[in-house]
């Protein structure tokens, strides 16, 4: 059940723009990653989306949080192979892969400094 509400607090606060609530909620009250191919609990679908807003608002926080954004999107394309349906996944891996080509060159872009 707690997996579930901040699941949705998690989605009501991305889409609202409230970034650092969104990163509260995920990092005070579960561990997104060890829901994943646990479906008897929870869809993968459910836990792929909420692990990709959290990976993108920890972007979008002060300060950023980068690295814990790489490991994020990581675990989302690690478990994609669980969520159903597979256009859903599809989709979910084009977001994450565009969301790690983009935080790799953010990297980059520091380490040039």
């Amino acid at each position: 059940m707690l997996f579930r509400s901040a699941s949705v607090l998690i989605d009501e606060y991305y889409r609202r723009g409230d970034y650092d609530s969104v990163v509260g909620v995920a990092d005070d009250h579960y561990d997104l990653g060890r829901y994943f191919g646990n479906q008897q609990m929870f869809s993968p679908a459910v836990v792929a989306q909420s692990m990709l807003f959290y990976g993108s608002a920890l972007t979008l926080v002060s300060p950023p949080r980068i690295g814990e954004a790489v490991l994020s999107f990581q675990a989302v394309s690690a478990g994609l192979s669980v969520v159903d349906p597979p256009t859903f996944a599809s989709s979910l891996e084009g977001v994450t892969n565009q969301q790690l080509t983009g935080l790799v060159s953010q990297i980059e872009l520091l380490g040039a400094r």
